[in-house]
């Protein structure tokens, strides 16, 4: 059996939706003769955003940097995450045969030039999502000095990785398509491979149901990416008689303080990150699933999820999206397009 090295700075038990695809390639790569291993950080250098969801992954051989209680300790390894990744790959270079770069900090993608270019060892990079020139997740050009000087610096860098690279493997057609645009002599080693769902998640559902009125669910990001749907939401809510919604994520503070804001206390529940198999049994639980997106090239993953437990679904997304080039043809599946006006959000409503 081949080993890759999967390099993942954010990786189980990190509670956030960007380790489901490193996790689940974890999971089913050794069945087709591949053996991972994983070299992450001390958890502890997520603080307190950790959840045990390593589940799938119990016998992966994961190696992590070491926790070290100093100040400044957190900046100091994404800095220099790179650099052990290369020691680490270079002590093991007899026994490792790809490596796997994904997710941020990014800057480990740089690592092609050495380990492809210089070492030959063969070097995959996932792109999630677009990195040096997606700005504010929606496809506009940088308009703010941050955002230039952002772009300035890393897409030389990002060229030079892809550059080196033996694959280059996106979530979707539309990233892929972005990319290839944008660096054509490279786009013959792209590919896609999408988020989707695994079907051994949903073998032992047990429904949790929280609330006793009809519900509305959304589990992951909300307020990062269209902070205009949870106004517009919520002052729904308020013309929407025995009707509950209820969050799921990373963003359960800032949830929790606009309902406040908006007075619609009563009308939101808002939970933590949570195991997935536990989102999941929300999900199942609730009566009407919700995402939202600012990205007219991401999909995510949590509309697989609805989809696979049959739960009708409103989608708030941006003109040109990939949600609706793929989903608007399924029955169970509202899609309103920007722009989200409070109106428009009661109307997309009132449709689901």
């Amino acid at each position: 059996m081949n080993n890759v090295l999967m390099v993942s700075y954010y990786f189980p038990p990190f509670a956030d939706v960007n380790v489901v695809r490193v996790k689940k390639h974890c999971k089913y790569l050794p069945e087709y003769d591949w053996q991972p291993w994983v070299i992450s950080v001390d958890a502890r250098y997520y603080k307190d955003k950790v959840v045990d969801d390593l589940d799938d992954i119990r016998d992966t051989k994961i190696f992590r940097v070491p926790y070290y209680s100093l100040p400044g300790m957190i900046f100091l390894v994404k800095l220099f995450f790179p650099i052990i990744v290369a020691a680490f790959t270079l002590r093991n270079k007899s026994t490792i045969n790809a490596v796997y770069m994904t997710g941020s900090p990014f800057h480990p993608f740089l690592l092609t030039s050495l380990f492809t270019g210089l070492f030959n060892i063969p070097t995959i990079l996932d792109f999630r999502d677009s990195w040096s020139f997606n700005h504010g997740y929606d496809g506009r050009k940088a308009e703010r000095l941050r955002d230039q000087v952002r772009e300035f610096l890393f897409k030389p860098l990002e060229k030079l990785s892809i550059k080196f690279a033996s694959k280059v493997i996106f979530s979707t057609f539309i990233l892929q398509k972005e990319y290839s645009n944008e660096y054509p002599k490279y786009k013959n080693k792209f590919t896609t491979i999408t988020n989707g769902f695994d079907p051994d998640d949903f073998l032992s559902i047990k429904p949790k149901r929280i609330v006793e009125n009809k519900s509305l669910i959304l589990t992951g990001k909300f307020k990062m990416y269209t902070p205009e749907v949870v106004a517009g939401l919520f002052e729904a809510l308020k013309r929407l008689n025995q009707f509950k919604f209820i969050y799921v994520g990373s963003e359960h503070k800032d949830i929790v303080d606009l309902a406040k804001t908006y007075r619609v206390e009563d009308c939101v529940v808002s939970l933590p990150y949570q195991r997935y198999s536990e989102s999941l049994d929300l999900i199942a639980g609730a009566d009407y699933a919700m995402m939202t997106t600012g990205m007219v090239n991401g999909t995510g993953t949590k509309i697989f999820d609805y989809l696979a437990l049959r739960k009708p679904t409103i989608c708030f997304v941006p003109k040109g999206s990939i949600i609706k080039l793929q989903f608007d043809d399924i029955d169970q599946v509202v899609i309103q397009e920007s722009p989200h006006t409070q109106t428009s959000i009661l109307q997309g409503l009132e449709k689901l």
